[in-house]
């Protein structure tokens, strides 16, 4: 059996959850950033990804200053295609334990560089020790002034990037 695409799975994993109030959630929960208003020119937007090794990357093909900046990288377009602006974010990592620390060093270094790039503190997170490769999950929350550019948004001719 095949497994469906991305949004229909969403789609049927989220069925049953409860609806998500309209005056004050935008979006759909198949957007990449989930969209509260807090105020008239005020949104915030929360935005997460996971990245599994041999799944999203391969250490082999990519530095680990790379994947330090690749796993921020990815949350913080999220942020920016819905016209947002970066506030924090916070990192899970499953390690494996045979994984030397000079190779986590480096990761952070790339998790630096591109936070200071894009003016987005990293707060917190979490670790922990994997049996199965490299777990990275990275979670951004931001804002924008102005309503999000959302998915269900797009009109004919638009770019779209995913």
């Amino acid at each position: 059996m095949k497994a469906p695409s991305e949004f229909k799975l969403i789609q049927k994993l989220t069925s049953t959850l409860p609806a998500l109030p309209q005056a004050r959630w935008l979006g759909e929960r198949k957007d990449d950033c989930s969209v509260l208003k807090l105020g008239e020119n005020h949104y915030q937007l929360c935005t997460s990804d996971l990245l599994l090794e041999e799944v999203h990357f391969k250490t082999s093909w990519l530095s680990w200053q790379d994947l330090g900046w690749k796993s921020l990288a990815v949350n913080l377009s999220d942020i920016a295609a819905m016209g947002g602006i970066p506030l924090q974010a916070v990192i899970g990592l499953g390690i494996p334990q045979e994984t030397p620390l000079e190779h986590l060093q480096d990761f952070y270094k790339g998790l630096k560089n591109c936070s200071e790039a894009f003016h987005c503190p990293i707060v917190g997170g979490d670790t922990s020790l994997s049996k199965s490769g490299w777990v990275i999950s990275v979670t951004v929350n931001g804002w924008s002034p102005r309503h999000p550019i959302l998915r269900s948004g797009a009109k004919p001719g638009d770019s779209l990037w995913t």
